[in-house]
């Protein structure tokens, strides 16, 4: 068992290697970690990671600096569990978001409310074709790292459900074609898509998920269906299917 002085001198060390992260001190970082502190331990108080804090700063140096000795990307920490990648795409660091995820293992990481890195996306993106696009190669490599088209989240959302919410028609255009489900529901509100693009009018948004197959006909769990939503739907599938 350690004596008291190792400990607090372990403790001292922690808090000088994350001063040195915030401060960029290429010295002591290098100095902390030949002496053999973990570039992976833990802040004493809020329990994140040196890479979780350098990548919530946009600090790009620092951050390839950590993933070159051997920083974890898709590692889960923190007080409400969630990785370096959640943060980056949260803090719209696109960038970043895409050096952590090359290196990752795999993109199907849940954080503390069950969110993958492709949840993250579709919430935190805007409509704005500029912001969309800046997002397609990040999104294809989710993908391809197997993010999970149709997880749902602690709320029982999937991805595509968020970008309808948010009116993300590029987003949504790019999961369907790669195979996410236009039927998916939550299972409590039996909630689909489809049912959110009749709620808000979104006829451009409906016209796309008719186009993939989804049901206009499904109740939702207080028995609305989205054609008694938006009964224009019944023209829209018309030329969905034409």
């Amino acid at each position: 068992m350690p004596a008291c002085g190792d400990s607090y001198t372990d403790v001292s060390k922690i808090y000088a290697w994350f001063t040195a992260i915030a401060t960029a001190d290429w010295n002591e970082m290098r100095s902390l970690h030949a002496g053999g502190l973990s570039v992976d331990v833990s802040h004493p108080l809020r329990q994140t990671t040196a890479l979780m804090e350098a990548t919530r700063q946009g600090r790009s140096r620092t951050v390839e600096w950590l993933l070159h000795h051997g920083a974890a990307p898709a590692l889960l920490a923190g007080l409400r569990a969630t990785s370096a990648i959640h943060i980056a795409i949260r803090m719209q660091q696109w960038e970043i978001a895409e050096r952590l995820l090359l290196l990752a293992p795999a993109a199907a990481i849940c954080d503390h409310a069950g969110r993958t890195p492709l949840h993250m996306v579709a919430m935190t993106i805007t409509n704005e074709p500029h912001a969309e696009r800046a997002c397609v190669k990040l999104v294809d490599l989710l993908i391809e790292k197997g993010a999970g088209m149709d997880a749902l989240d602690g709320e029982g959302i999937s991805a595509l459900h968020y970008a309808i919410i948010n009116d993300l028609f590029g987003l949504a255009e790019r999961l369907l074609v790669h195979g996410a489900n236009p039927n998916i529901m939550s299972p409590e509100s039996k909630v689909t898509p489809l049912t959110i693009a009749a709620l808000e009018h979104q006829s451009h948004l409906a016209e796309l998920l008719l186009r993939y197959g989804a049901n206009p006909e499904h109740a939702t769990q207080g028995g609305k269906t989205a054609l008694e939503l938006m009964p224009e739907l019944a023209k829209l599938q018309h030329a969905a299917s034409a």
